[in-house]
């Protein structure tokens, strides 16, 4: 038999220079071409995936969208931003309060389901002589517990403007007002105008009260020329607002719109609209003005609809689901305190 045929046979030898790692495993030292065959396989196969991988890491991102197509909107939002990619307007939106009704209380319940605030402006005068009209002071502490803004409105309801009320007996109104919230472990920060009447006098006496914004009233309509106060206000002690519709929405009919008119009820498109223009505007700050709160269960709910500017519990229930899900993109519901914080923290 030749060598040749002895070689198949005999075990592989072990050359100098080599190490045995184990059974069937050998790494040789030698320059043998064999060697190099063995082990340069493995060695492309580990750099090519090296590359792979740092490929993978360093070439930009694929986006999972269509080319073309423009970024997500929340459901049933305006659209303000719009697909060109400019930001959309910020709307900041203030449901406030005045008088501190009874009613006021079913607004109170809605804003908690909903998991918003609202801010609360009550005569403590009419609180303290309990006036059946006006919420006592447990239902007064409990919309504060429960995260809402409480502040002024003078002790009984006073007309800042009226010039036969002297100038001590408006101060006293205003300071005296502010005092019982505070005795009371409140911190108003904001008052609202009864009537919504305001002069450079009114102006002065509510902030050496304290007090460090105020709010007028039926000086911002859906249609303008007024649209929403800007953030921050030109003038804290004269902030604007939107009050109840000029137009009876069933009838046509005008109803005025300062809070010294009965006006008529406030309509959901109305609201709507309202916050709609702002956002068509450029944004800002709309505080909204309520008084009554009338429910369909209170068998007073025909002769509440003809009080001052009001507006059915189930239609203040639609407008807070309306901005809690539909409203325009950047909208926003915030205490008249927490805008206000805004504007000092810039």
């Amino acid at each position: 038999m030749s060598n040749r045929g002895r070689a198949r046979h005999n075990p592989p030898e072990r050359g100098r220079g080599s190490r045995h790692l184990g059974p069937g495993t050998r790494f040789r030292a030698g320059r043998g071409r064999s060697g190099w065959v063995q082990w340069s396989v493995p060695l492309v196969l580990v750099l090519v995936v090296v590359a792979v991988s740092l490929w993978g890491v360093t070439r930009p991102a694929e986006s999972t969208s269509p080319v073309g197509d423009p970024p997500a909107r929340a459901a049933g939002s305006h659209g303000a931003g719009g697909s060109s990619g400019v930001a959309a307007p910020r709307i900041f939106v203030s449901l406030t309060f005045d008088d501190g009704t009874t009613t006021q209380n079913l607004a109170g319940r809605v804003l908690h389901a909903h998991g918003m605030h609202g801010t609360f402006y009550v005569n403590t005068g009419k609180t303290e002589a309990k006036d059946p009209y006006h919420m006592n002071w447990p239902q007064i502490l409990r919309l504060h517990a429960e995260g809402n803004d409480i502040g002024g409105h003078t002790s009984t309801h006073i007309n800042l403007t009226d010039p036969a009320i002297p100038e001590p007996v408006k101060r006293q109104e205003v300071c005296q007002d502010r005092e019982r919230l505070q005795q009371r472990g409140l911190d108003p920060q904001s008052f609202a105008y009864p009537f919504g009447a305001f002069d450079n006098t009114a102006k002065a006496i509510v902030e050496s009260c304290g007090y460090r914004s105020a709010r007028s009233a039926g000086t911002v309509f859906p249609d303008g020329p007024v649209f929403a106060e800007t953030v921050p206000p030109a003038d804290p002690f004269a902030t604007r607002a939107l009050n109840n519709p000029a137009k009876d929405a069933r009838t046509g009919q005008a109803a005025g719109g300062g809070e010294g008119s009965l006006g008529s009820p406030m309509d959901l498109a109305y609201l709507q609209r309202a916050v709609v223009s702002v956002a068509d505007h450029g944004g800002g700050w709309l505080q909204v003005v309520f008084h009554v709160i009338c429910s369909q269960k209170d068998p007073r709910y025909a002769t509440c609809m003809t009080g001052q500017a009001p507006i059915d519990l189930e239609t203040f229930d639609a407008f807070l689901d309306w901005l809690q899900n539909s409203a325009p993109d950047g909208t926003s519901v915030s205490t008249v305190r927490e805008v206000m914080n805004m504007n000092a923290a810039r």
